[in-house]
């Protein structure tokens, strides 16, 4: 019997789901689960994302906002309403616009995930 070099063991948890899967693709391609699991180690992609950094000035801009809010919940205690009316436009516009650049980021993260 010849040696063998596999000397290293995986323990693999799964759903029963994900074992019926593993299953029924690993009879669809002819290999074991062992040549199996390696041939997708060897051949896959793993694509790894710096959500923090990718986020990070978004973030910073949110936390300007915020301190921008906590100078209006001043302005309007000391009676200066028309501080606050001529600041709330700009602040709605800038949250906007912020939430619309997360959301385009999530939806290409997710559309990027997806292809598999």
């Amino acid at each position: 019997m010849p040696e063998r070099n596999r000397k290293r063991q995986v323990c693999l948890r799964l759903t029963d789901d994900e074992y019926t899967l593993f299953e029924k693709k690993c009879s669809e391609s002819g290999l074991s689960k062992t040549d199996f699991l390696v041939s997708v180690l060897r051949n896959s992609t793993v694509k790894i994302y710096r959500i923090d950094e990718a986020l990070r000035p978004l973030i910073s801009e949110l936390r300007h906002i915020g301190a921008n809010i906590n100078q209006l919940a001043y302005f309007s205690n000391i009676g200066q309403e028309q501080a606050v009316r001529d600041s709330i436009g700009t602040i709605c516009t800038d949250h906007s616009r912020i939430m619309s650049e997360i959301s385009e980021f999530l939806k290409k993260l997710r559309s990027a995930m997806d292809v598999r």
